[in-house]
């Protein structure tokens, strides 16, 4: 078609040219082609243009070209004239297609605007510079009712008629405000369109100028849009906003990397800032976030790919504390602008530290319970179990791994496992707790008997966990289940077969039951007597109190019998009383409190008593008559052996020079020591016995008395011609003991040695400290103890067989007297020997002193210068007095003497002496009431009385104390004791205790 036009141009041209050919001859023979090129360009663009320029060109040559009717080009003038066609041609295609392209392009736009305007969602109207409508796309006809055919042309307020939603009234015509402005305007805020029919509806609308090419405002485009929408969510807004603003939580919002722009009141409580502190500032700086990325872009990364975040952040508030927040924090965008970020957060610092604390919490219980002495298991909501705790591990030797689920029931014995499953099924099922026993295989492969115990775990609210159970080993407690079954099986055949009654009663006293020895001694069968009042089974007056100490018991608590026994009288059927031991228990059986009696007849009993007590006052008879008739021995031994010793005493004094003499005094001298010795030991031995001997323990050395025993035992010892060789460490040996005592103990195991022992023997007397005790050992190698005789050896008067032509023995208290003292003393001596000849050795132990303290200082030395003094001695035995009394004169006193206690009395009235010597037993008036007497005189008030007497028991002393006297001495009377007391007594004039 295009090409069909584009020739007919050309022909037109070349016709036109041929008819002005008579005018221009051969001038401008192409001059009509342009016309025709350009047409053709117009109508289809530069293809058909060049096609006239082809067909016109040739058609002009052949024409009107020298020579005409052919086509040359050979010539020069045809050449240029080519050229300056193509040229001209060429310019003209060019403008042409140029201007074309130009008037296409506008018209594309125009249509693409019209589409764009039409196919948009918001109502668009355009109008021209005089506010008239030029379009209305199809939205902007749906709001306003008019076409856009019939809008065409008319004035915008004709079609777009608004107003002020709240006042009604008309808005200024925007058209008039853009072309005043020259810019953008928006209408104002809640405006309302009023549509053809007269609906009203709210709209958001802009205004644009529309510009032309020189930038002259060529009209004005208007888009709006339905507001019904946004205005109800903008209405939602407001009222979230509004609970936001109320809200508990914190909530706050800020442009996304920007600054805060919404801060509520949870947000100024939980973070102590203001809203005005707050709004303007980045949030992430104003809390000093912590993120869990670990970084402030990484967060914001994952937050704008996501939109959204919840979860965990460390927020700082404005005291500084950190506060951990559940957060919840949801991306908006605005139509184009910055996305909005909305924040909520929860304050669960404290639910934080709870879990922390639970965290410490399970990591402690785990800890005690590895540490608890029992197994411990935990199982979740599927009966599965969790854990165990390292006891049951270690019990069952296995790794937690395996226990694990069911993996502990793999230990199970078969013969349980049904029983077990069934048990802890049925209670986890109910969520009850519940307590099983069976055996469990342990590491070793021993079955074991466990208890188990489980309790339903609850969490928060209640909220049921799971299980928790405890373990014990109760295999020795099955055992010994297993034991008492059989005890009691033998406790009922005894308690049938015992020949006690035994009688269980109820808390008010009802007979519960009867056994048979019960039976035999009250006379009633059982079956008479179980439901009945005990009372039945007592004679008056218990029967009348019983119930009455019941009830106090059962009150207080308070028990006469109960827990005890006592002796009581029962009744039997026949009504004959009887006594009986009765011993009762109280004991509880499911709740209910029960006591039993357990009777005896004791009728037999209570006659053998009866007996042993007559016995016993005969036998106490006896051994008071014993201790009597010793203290009278004594004292009737020690009497004449008094003149004796003094006599003795004389003879030493004034000196022999006769050897025979000389002899015969020292052998009187030593038997008389030694009679008074026997004497010593025979009552210390009876004090012993009867608990009366009282030590007088200090610290000493244990050389200075060993030293004391040997000087003591020389005599004896040098008249055997023994060897006495003794060892003693050289460092001191301190203890706490009685010195005279203690020194009686060795002497007397030295004279046993040198007794039992062949003249010209040999004796080791060996101290030494052993741990916390002090050992000293005799040993000698004379004729040793008979093996028979070991057992009895430290027995009172138990001596050995002694060779025929040695009588030098005692009365064999020694050693048993030994042995009280050692025991006395906390110690304890043996004795040991080979046999008959073999020997014999005494091993005495001792606890040291417990601390290092010095031993007490020797008392000072006693003068040995006596001054004078005026003596009375006193004693019925002429010949004691005289000797004493002459004994006194040789060492310078003045001496009067006196032989009963009425002349003592008249003496000492008329000598009034400083010191009376004053003996006990005496006829007319005995020594104490002599004692008395001469206290209460005024002249006998500072006498110093000595009691001189053979009375040497500690009754003895203690009556000599009451009486008055200021010393006791025992005869016979040692001269150099004497003396010694004498000097200690201060010069002058002697006060005694009166």
């Amino acid at each position: 078609m295009v090409y069909g036009a584009t020739i007919v141009a050309v022909l037109a041209a070349v016709l036109m040219r041929w008819l002005l050919d008579p005018v221009l001859v051969d001038q401008l023979p192409l001059v009509t082609l342009y016309g025709a090129v350009a047409a053709a360009l117009w109508w289809g663009g530069y293809r058909p243009a060049l096609v006239a320029v082809a067909t016109g060109y040739l058609a002009c040559n052949y024409l009107f070209m020298e020579p005409r009717y052919r086509v040359a080009v050979n010539t020069a003038p045809h050449l240029v004239g080519l050229i300056t066609f193509l040229f001209t041609c060429s310019i003209i295609v060019a403008l042409g297609e140029a201007m074309r392209r130009a008037q296409r392009h506008a018209e594309e736009e125009r249509r693409r605007v019209r589409v764009t305007l039409t196919s948009i969602g918001d109502a668009v109207i355009t109008t021209d510079a005089e506010g008239r409508i030029t379009l209305l796309n199809r939205v902007a006809e749906t709001l306003t009712g008019w076409t856009n055919e019939e809008a065409a042309g008319q004035p915008l307020p004709a079609v777009f008629r608004i107003v002020e939603e709240k006042t009604m009234r008309t808005v200024e015509d925007p058209v008039s405000r853009v072309m005043a402005s020259g810019s953008i305007v928006g209408l104002g805020n809640h405006t309302v369109l009023i549509a053809r029919d007269g609906t009203e509806l709210p709209i958001d609308d802009s205004a644009a100028p529309i510009r032309d090419a020189r930038g002259q405002i060529a009209g004005v485009v208007l888009v709006f849009r339905d507001a019904s929408e946004s205005r109800s969510i903008e209405t939602a807004l407001r009222q979230q906003v509004s609970l936001f603003e109320e809200s508990r939580e914190a909530v706050f919002g800020w442009r996304f990397r920007g600054p805060i722009i919404f801060w509520n009141r949870g947000a100024e409580r939980l973070y102590g800032y203001t809203k005005q502190e707050a709004i303007g500032r980045v949030p992430d700086i104003l809390l000093a976030t912590v993120f869990p990325q670990g970084s402030r872009s990484a967060f914001e990364a994952d937050f704008e790919r996501s939109g959204e975040f919840t979860g965990e952040l460390v927020h700082t508030g404005k005291d500084g504390r950190p506060i951990t927040v559940e957060s919840h924090i949801q991306l908006m965008n605005e139509g184009g602008e910055r996305p909005f970020a909305l924040q909520t957060s929860r304050d669960v610092t404290e639910r934080k530290q709870v879990e922390k604390a639970l965290v410490e919490n399970e990591r402690r219980f785990r800890h005690m319970a590895d540490a608890a002495p029992v197994m411990i298991w935990v199982s979740g909501t599927d009966k599965l179990c969790t854990w165990f705790n390292k006891p049951w591990l270690d019990f069952v030797g296995r790794p937690l791994e395996k226990e694990l689920g069911n993996g502990w029931a793999e230990n199970v014995h078969s013969d349980d496992f049904d029983r077990c499953l069934a048990t802890y099924t049925s209670a986890f099922d109910a969520r009850q707790p519940f307590s099983m026993e069976y055996r469990l295989r342990r590491h070793d492969g021993e079955y074991r008997w466990l208890l188990d115990n489980g309790v339903p775990l609850h969490g928060a609210a209640a909220v049921f966990t799971g299980y928790i159970g405890s373990c014990l080993d109760i295999t020795e407690r099955k055992e010994a289940e297993e034991r008492l079954r059989e005890a009691e099986e033998r406790a009922r055949t005894v308690v049938e077969n015992v020949v006690d009654g035994i009688i269980t009663i109820d808390s008010v006293g009802t007979i519960e039951s009867f056994n048979p020895a019960a039976e035999g001694l009250f006379g009633y069968e059982a079956r008479e007597v179980i439901g009945r009042n005990v009372r039945t089974l007592m004679p008056e007056p218990h029967r009348s109190a019983h119930d009455g100490y019941i009830a106090n018991y059962l009150t207080t608590g308070r028990a006469k019998i109960i827990g005890s026994g006592r002796e009581v009288e029962g009744l039997r059927k026949d009504g004959s009383a009887f006594p009986m031991d009765l011993a009762v228990s109280e004991f509880r059986l499911h709740e209910r409190r029960y006591f039993t009696g357990i009777v005896r007849d004791i009728t037999e009993r209570r006659l053998l008593e009866q007996r042993l007590r007559e016995r016993a006052e005969q036998l106490a008879v006896v051994e008071r008559r014993k201790d009597e008739f010793l203290a009278t021995l004594a004292h009737e031994l020690r009497n004449p052996l008094a003149p004796i010793h003094n006599a003795v005493q004389v003879l030493m004094v004034t000196g022999l020079r006769d050897p025979e003499l000389k002899w015969s005094r020292e052998v009187i001298d030593r038997q008389v020591r030694h009679m008074a010795r026997l004497l010593d030991d025979l009552l210390d031995v009876s004090r012993i016995s009867h608990g009366k001997l009282a030590l007088r323990k200090e610290r000493i050395r244990l050389a200075a008395v060993i030293q004391s025993a040997i000087e003591t035992s020389r005599p004896l010892v040098e008249s055997q011609r023994h060897e006495l060789v003794v060892a003693v460490p050289d460092e001191p040996i301190l203890i706490d003991a009685d010195p005279v005592r203690l020194a009686q103990v060795f002497s007397n195991l030295i004279n046993n040695a040198a007794r039992y022992t062949e003249p010209g023997g040999h004796i080791r007397l060996i101290a030494e400290r052993q741990g916390s005790d002090v050992v000293v050992t005799v040993k000698d190698d004379g004729i040793g103890i008979p093996a028979e005789m070991m057992p009895r050896i430290f027995e009172m008067f138990c001596q050995g067989q002694e060779r025929t032509e040695r009588a030098s023995g005692g009365l064999g208290v020694g050693l048993s007297l030994v042995q009280g003292l050692v025991q006395l003393h906390g110690g304890h001596v043996e004795a040991l020997s080979g046999g008959q000849d073999m020997g014999s050795e005494f091993i005495v132990r001792l606890p040291a002193a417990v601390e290092a303290r010095p031993p007490a200082p020797p008392s000072h030395e006693v003068s040995e210068v006596v001054p004078p003094r005026r003596l009375l001695i006193v004693d019925d035995m002429q010949d004691t007095a005289d000797s004493l009394a002459y004994l006194m004169r040789l060492k310078g006193h003045e001496v009067r003497t006196a032989y009963d206690g009425v002349a003592a009395i008249a003496a000492a009235a008329e000598f009034r002496p400083e010191i009376v010597l004053l003996d006990i037993g005496m006829p007319k008036l005995d020594g104490y009431e002599t004692c008395r007497q001469i206290r209460r005189q005024p002249w006998g008030k500072d006498m110093f009385l000595v009691a001189l007497t053979g009375w040497g028991q500690d009754g003895d002393r203690r009556r000599a104390d009451e009486a008055g006297f200021d010393r006791h001495l025992v005869k016979p009377v040692d001269p150099g004791a004497l003396m010694t007391l004498l000097a200690a007594l201060p010069p002058g004039p002697v006060r005694g205790r009166g």
